[in-house]
């Protein structure tokens, strides 16, 4: 079969019916968690069929997983569910089920939901209130794809299944350069949250000088340019130890009424929708304002800024202590400048700064090669799916 098909007529989605099972049968259980962004099935457990009879997702071995929620979907949540023991599962309701027929291979179709323009389209087709939309099953039965001989889509499959290992390898090349960093951390300073190696402390404001973030009236729209980055907690809820660009900007009117932070200060969210975001840290490679969710930390004289990065990264739990602990979360300036940090001798945190530096001139490396993986995984899908490899 070649030329565009629906899925609809080569894809059963969400078949429903289980063979006959006792209610004392160890059935497969696979949760949301249990998936990761990456397209992989972390783990899976095992849970009576009793337990999961009613009110959840059937599936069985072979068939592709599919968040169906927001953000689920939009950040990437499926996998290809593998040869499992026992054959049969379960799964949260907020995944779609789809079972390749004999006309679709399998991998070639988990690719398929994974590809940009997949995951774009879907995304505007989404039906539901704000938090609560959802990849209607509509959508996955109309779509339209070029469906080349099985064997044609094996090949494919294989293809993107040697990009994709390019770029899973090359994100844990990133996560071991996250690792060591914190280990050399803990071998020089210990736990910074538990002082296990007893180390001075100070509060944070005889280290940093602590600014609030502001918003210049909307109402004012000279206020709002290109003259300076306008940093929001989003630009520091990332992987990246720096903050990523900002969509928005102030005009150097609105930077006159705005609150700004040089380069080589960190940046905190102190207001936070969920208490766990409360904390989270990058560091400022160029000045930039902000928004009153953040707090920045400018290092005092002597102090080094990467040091003061580290052990706000690394102390993130003494920050959400001083949380209001409200349903939302809050850590005031005057109770943020009363935490206590860590403060090593000179010589101590030198040492720390040049490891810390050296790690991230690899890590710039490193996010170099993925962004390349990602760019050539998606060209590689693009054409795939449009009959062109």
């Amino acid at each position: 079969m070649t030329g565009f098909v629906r899925l609809g007529d080569v894809v059963n989605i969400n078949p429903r019916g289980v063979p006959n099972l006792e209610l004392t049968d160890d059935i497969a259980f696979v949760a949301m968690a249990d998936v990761t962004e990456e397209g992989v099935l972390h783990t899976s457990r095992t849970r009576p069929y009793a337990e999961v009879s009613a009110g959840y997702t059937p599936f069985q071995g072979g068939d592709v997983l599919l968040a169906k929620i927001t953000p689920c979907f939009e950040n990437g949540k499926s996998c290809l569910v593998p040869g499992i023991s026992p054959l049969y599962g379960f799964g949260s309701t907020e995944f779609h089920v789809l079972r390749a027929g004999s006309a679709i291979d399998s991998r070639f179709l988990h690719h398929l939901v994974r590809s940009p323009k997949f995951r774009s389209e879907g995304r505007r087709r989404m039906t539901g209130s704000a938090g609560q939309k959802r990849v209607p099953t509509s959508f996955i039965s109309d779509y339209r794809v070029v469906l080349p001989p099985i064997a044609e889509q094996r090949s494919i499959a294989a293809i993107l299944d040697k990009a994709d290992d390019i770029r899973k390898k090359r994100r844990e090349a990133l996560k071991l350069a996250d690792e060591f960093l914190r280990s050399v951390f803990f071998e020089l300073f210990g736990d910074p949250v538990a002082n296990s190696n007893v180390l001075p402390e100070k509060p944070l404001v005889e280290l940093a000088t602590v600014t609030t973030g502001n918003t210049p009236s909307r109402e004012i729209a000279d206020y709002y340019g290109e003259h300076i980055e306008w940093i929001k907690s989003d630009n520091l809820n990332t992987p990246s130890h720096f903050l990523t660009k900002a969509v928005e900007g102030l005009s150097e009117a609105g930077l006159r009424v705005a609150r700004s932070a040089p380069a080589g200060s960190t940046l905190i969210t102190c207001i936070a929708g969920s208490p766990s975001c409360i904390g989270n840290a990058a560091l400022a490679d160029r000045a930039v304002s902000f928004n009153q969710q953040i707090n920045a930390l400018t290092p005092k004289p002597g102090i080094e800024p990467e040091f003061i990065y580290a052990a706000t990264l690394f102390s993130k739990p003494r920050i959400q202590a001083a949380s209001t602990n409200g349903m939302k979360g809050m850590v005031s300036k005057g109770a943020l400048e009363q935490v206590c940090f860590i403060c090593p001798p000179p010589d101590q945190r030198e040492k720390f700064v040049g490891v810390f530096r050296k790690v991230m001139a690899l890590t710039e490396n490193l996010e170099n090669a993925v962004r390349e993986s990602n760019t050539l995984h998606s060209s590689l899908a693009q054409r795939a799916f449009q009959g062109q490899l």
